[in-house]
């Protein structure tokens, strides 16, 4: 992977020394389009996407991204098919994680979030947006001891557990006003234009669940040629009781978005963004979620234990048909969001190509993302109609592809992005995809 990602640098390093040394041509179309169409098109995370553009605007937006680190599409295809057929055996399960890499772990993350977005211009120095989203995080890890007795069988050891697994989803719902304000040139007519950007989100919290070992160091099972001893337990903590209909689930969700159970909180985002137009230079730093944590109240915690110590394989079936995760009491979850920061440098002083290299990560919050390096190039062979490629490096994926197309004009945004991680698509073992859809005026 640190090969690759240095490809990507040096590849892009290579490129941008050039462009920033000259002048954009002037038949180039980059410096026509509205400025906050050149920003990168990415996929993930971004309060700031429409409010760049210094235009009254009505924008609505869905999005998402989600990997893991051992399964591709055609394995997740077959063990659907599999799965519908009621053939999904022991014997499947075993084959699947043969393919989680020995000394990892089976490890996986995601986001996802969507909503609406409308943006007041005070002139071009000034822009205001306000947004209402409903966002999503995961991430779960699965300990390489709790997999490790499947994969690899007892022969070379006989001692396993859960290790640290653990798994983690939160969602919210937000209401966020954000701003970027404008200046220069400044110092002369080719000097540097500065976005300066700013936003408080309100968020509120919607639903919690983490699942985790409830034994200091996972637990402990042991199998041994003639006896099995097992001492596991698993905790559940869960806004939403496992055996509501899903009527009683929305309704536990609305509930906790209306104040009744959990508290909200204000979530910082920064943007600081330095152009050199007559160049076709930039470079950007983004800042996001930074402040208080999200209160989730009266969650529900279950917890079940396996406790067994036997010769016979039909008693640990018997143990594990009794497994019911009954509700043992309510607990309040504080929960602080994932601090995301993104570093970007762009490059457009070329006819019709515009490259942007960008550094995604977390630092800090109780749920990690991992740490992604994407160079995507823009092609603008007609102006309002941009192609966009690339490639991504990183996270537990490796090595996936960026693409996408759109209708950007100064009144309209229509934009599909796509991206696969890990290969190409029936290789890939994960997928990302954002729509947006709005006017601006």
């Amino acid at each position: 992977m640190m090969r690759a990602l240095a490809t990507a640098s040096t590849l892009f390093v290579l490129a941008a020394m050039p462009l920033a040394g000259q002048s954009v041509p002037d038949d180039a179309p980059a410096p026509r389009v509205p400025p906050g169409f050149r920003r990168p098109a990415t996929v993930g995370f971004d309060p700031f996407r429409y409010v760049s553009m210094p235009k009254w605007g009505l924008v609505v937006t869905t999005g998402g991204t989600g990997g893991n680190n051992a399964l591709n599409l055609e394995d997740i295809g077959a063990i659907t098919y599999l799965y519908d057929r009621d053939e999904f055996s022991v014997g499947e399960v075993i084959d699947a994680l043969t393919l989680v890499p020995e000394g990892q772990g089976l490890l996986g993350s995601g986001q996802a979030e969507g909503g609406a977005y409308l943006g007041v211009s005070l002139g071009r120095l000034l822009t205001i947006g306000v947004s209402a989203m409903g966002r999503a995080y995961a991430r779960f890890a699965v300990d390489d001891d709790a997999v490790a007795l499947l994969r690899d069988g007892n022969g070379a050891r006989q001692e396993f557990s859960l290790g640290q697994s653990e798994g983690t989803m939160v969602s919210t719902g937000e209401l966020g006003i954000h701003s970027v304000l404008r200046t220069g040139p400044l110092g002369s007519r080719d000097g540097v234009d500065l976005q300066l950007g700013f936003g408080l989100r309100y968020v509120r919290p919607a639903m919690f669940l983490r699942a985790q070992s409830a034994l200091d160091n996972g637990g402990v099972l042991q199998v041994t040629g003639d006896s099995i001893q097992a001492n596991l337990a698993v905790q559940i903590v869960s806004t939403i009781p496992t055996d509501d209909s899903s009527d009683d689930a929305w309704s536990n969700i609305r509930s906790r978005l209306g104040g009744d159970f959990g508290g909200g909180s204000m979530a910082a985002d920064i943007l600081v963004r330095a152009e050199w137009p007559t160049a076709g230079f930039a470079i950007e730093g983004m800042f996001l979620n930074f402040g208080g944590s999200v209160d989730f109240m009266e969650a529900s915690r279950r917890v079940d234990t396996l406790m067994v110590q036997t010769t016979s394989i039909d008693d640990v079936r018997e143990e594990l048909d009794l497994l019911d995760f009954d509700v043992r009491d309510s607990v309040d979850v504080s929960f602080a969001l994932p601090r995301i920061w993104r570093f970007t440098a762009s490059s457009w002083a070329n006819r019709v190509l515009q490259i942007d290299l960008s550094a995604f990560g977390t630092a800090g919050g109780d749920l990690t993302m991992p740490f992604t390096v994407d160079v995507g190039t823009t092609w603008r062979f007609v102006r309002q109609l941009p192609l966009r490629a690339g490639v991504v490096v990183g996270g537990q994926q490796g090595v996936g592809y960026t693409g996408g197309f759109g209708l950007e004009t100064s009144n309209m945004l229509f934009r599909v992005s796509g991206q696969t991680l890990g290969g190409w698509f029936r290789t890939a073992t994960g997928f990302g995809g954002r729509v947006d859809f709005g006017f601006f005026f």
